[in-house]
């Protein structure tokens, strides 16, 4: 039956004992509960409709106790709550644009340790404090590559690692602040950089190294160390390729100024003063040998020390 109770409020249901009992609706103003009743309260399997929300699942004793709960917002709660709160572990949030959510949930926002994937595919497991990753965590994109690192409100702070598809990795040290940082970088290909990066290119006193044990005869081992200026050497610094060895001045990245070339072999070691103006990483461009004797003349072709093995 249809009991009106006050201008706004009606029940449509059996009136048993003096309340409404059974399957049966309620509606109060712009609230509507369509479900089981007892003793005139939610209790059961309903749908309370409100404003701003829609809850569809089990209720216990008035409360919203298990189900979906659909916010106007866009998100859409799934799971147990706790006195009708959305507390807990397990979890599930899901938004209308894609975007889903499953972990700790405290006061309706992520709270604790959970797994957010974004619409456009990013996946983030980690910590969350009030629905902000922070606290360390991993991030994995869309393209396949993860970050792990460690978070402050959606903020990477400290040490923090990126891992590629073919292999390569980078690693940034804790000092990170303001897009500068001590960082390693290893490459697939075993090329290993190290240094202090400042808005993405090396600067100041760095090191780059490749071991052929690790890639092959194909790709030649080397060892530079040196100074660095927005990602290029500059400065003086140390170039080791196969059997020779440069100590010099280097601009733009290329051996530029006074420097000495060293030959080092099984029987011998020879090092020679050089006036270079170009020099790119074992291909000689213009390298100048001062003269031979004192009475002047340049040393002859057979006297240069080429960028090549003349130990044999």
């Amino acid at each position: 039956m249809k009991a009106r109770l006050s201008d706004n409020v009606f029940v449509l249901a059996v009136i048993k004992e003096g309340y409404p009992q059974g399957g049966g609706q309620y509606v109060h103003g712009s609230t509507n509960y369509e479900g089981e009743l007892v003793r005139g309260r939610m209790h059961g399997k309903g749908v309370l409709t409100m404003e701003g929300m829609k809850q569809d699942g089990h209720f216990a004793e008035g409360n919203f106790e298990e189900g979906t709960c659909a916010m106007q917002q866009g998100w859409t709660y799934i799971g147990k709550t706790l006195d009708s709160r959305w507390d807990g572990e397990g979890l599930q949030m899901k938004h209308q644009d894609g975007e889903e959510y499953e972990g700790d949930v405290k006061g309706g926002a992520f709270h604790g340790v959970g797994l957010l994937t974004c619409g456009d595919g990013r996946k983030f497991r980690g910590v969350f404090d009030r629905g902000s990753k922070s606290g360390p965590g991993r991030m994995v994109l869309a393209t396949g590559e993860n970050v792990q690192a460690n978070f402050d409100k959606e903020r990477m702070t400290g040490d923090r690692t990126i891992s590629f598809l073919n292999g390569s990795t980078m690693r940034f040290s804790e000092s990170y602040q303001d897009d500068k940082s001590d960082v390693l970088y290893a490459f697939a290909n075993g090329l290993v950089v190290q240094g202090f990066s400042e808005s993405g290119r090396l600067n100041g006193t760095c090191s780059v190294n490749r071991e052929s044990e690790a890639t092959g005869p194909e790709l030649p081992s080397f060892e530079f160390r040196g100074e660095m200026k927005a990602g290029a050497v500059h400065g003086p610094g140390m170039l080791s390729f196969g059997k020779l060895r440069y100590e010099g001045k280097w601009a733009g990245g290329t051996a530029h100024g006074e420097g000495t070339l060293f030959e080092v072999g099984a029987h011998s070691k020879t090092a020679i003063p050089l006036r270079v103006t170009s020099y790119t990483f074992g291909a000689r461009n213009d390298a100048h040998v001062p003269p031979a004797d004192p009475h002047g003349g340049d040393a002859s072709e057979d006297e240069m020390i080429p960028f090549e093995d003349r130990t044999s």
